[in-house]
């Protein structure tokens, strides 16, 4: 296989036959039926879906069920829901300035930021409060429950469905 730099931007073949192609978007796989012995395959481009100005992204939550997409974002300190037009519909507000986890079960949202726990129920955001005001590191989830880290200790809560 010929090797691309990658300070090459297109491709041209020795045929008059064949036009110059630009490699945008496109990767190099071994071919043996053609002249040169690779092919130029095309790959998906991006394009964009959302914009959610002057935010930095804490974190993004997929989940899909029954056939419908929910997107949720936490941008600074809000929490948005992005909608199928790629606008964003403001859900409440998340602390802090770190990074955000998530985990999800049939009644809802849980997402830690700020060392806190909240809990997007599909309708509402609650902070949940911890035992002793523990620290929140990191939440996951097991058969419908949520599963609660909490920071520099070996403790950990959970929350009962519902």
């Amino acid at each position: 296989m010929p090797v691309i730099d990658f300070t090459q931007q297109d491709f041209s073949s020795a045929s008059e036959n064949v036009a110059r192609t630009k490699l945008s978007n496109m990767y190099v796989v071994q071919n043996p039926l053609s002249l040169s012995g690779v092919s130029y395959v095309p790959r998906p481009t991006l394009s964009l879906f959302a914009n959610i100005p002057d935010k930095f992204i804490r974190g993004i939550w997929y989940q899909a069920e029954e056939g419908v997409v929910s997107i949720y974002v936490v941008a600074g300190t809000d929490l948005v829901k992005l909608l199928p037009d790629g606008t964003t519909s403001f859900i409440g507000t998340i602390t802090g300035s770190d990074f955000c986890t998530f985990a999800s079960t049939i009644y809802g949202i849980a997402i830690v930021g700020n060392n806190k726990l909240y809990i997007y129920d599909g309708t509402s955001l609650s902070s949940v409060l911890i035992p002793d005001d523990n620290l929140v590191t990191d939440v996951t989830s097991l058969d419908n429950y949520f599963i609660i880290s909490i920071k520099n200790s070996n403790k950990f809560y959970w929350l009962n469905p519902g």
